[in-house]
């Protein structure tokens, strides 16, 4: 991301020594194999590691505006796949910013521990 005079508030998180802290913890919480479960793609691309089918380019946040077909076809994943993913603990970490993936916080804590948090960014394990 480019920001012309400064980072917004609300877009701290993309500072780069904030995201270098939250990819040094992502390598060092999963292997490279590790499927994890990030709200932005960009923290997996400078990890090097792989993200959860169909969040690897777009957020989750479009899927409930389109039908299966679509999501199908744009190589998405749908919300529930997100809940399901959840539940039976298919991915190794979740790095979420404060307020995304709000819907899924309930599984989320009751099947994660919060490993770690940098700024408004928690990791999950």
């Amino acid at each position: 991301l480019v920001f012309i005079l400064a980072v917004r508030e609300r877009d701290q998180f993309f500072k780069i020594l904030e995201v270098k802290k939250v990819v040094s913890i992502i390598q060092e919480s999963a292997k490279p194999e590790d499927k994890i479960l990030s709200v932005w793609p960009g923290y997996l691309v400078f990890s090097k590691r792989d993200g959860m089918v169909g969040m690897k380019t777009c957020g989750y946040e479009v899927t409930p505006f389109l039908t299966e077909d679509k999501i199908k076809a744009l190589n998405l994943v749908s919300q529930a796949e997100i809940r399901r993913a959840l539940e039976e603990k298919q991915v190794k970490l979740v790095v979420v910013w404060e307020g995304g993936l709000e819907e899924f916080y309930p599984v989320l804590e009751e099947k994660y521990v919060l490993k770690e948090k940098v700024g408004k960014v928690s990791i999950y394990q």
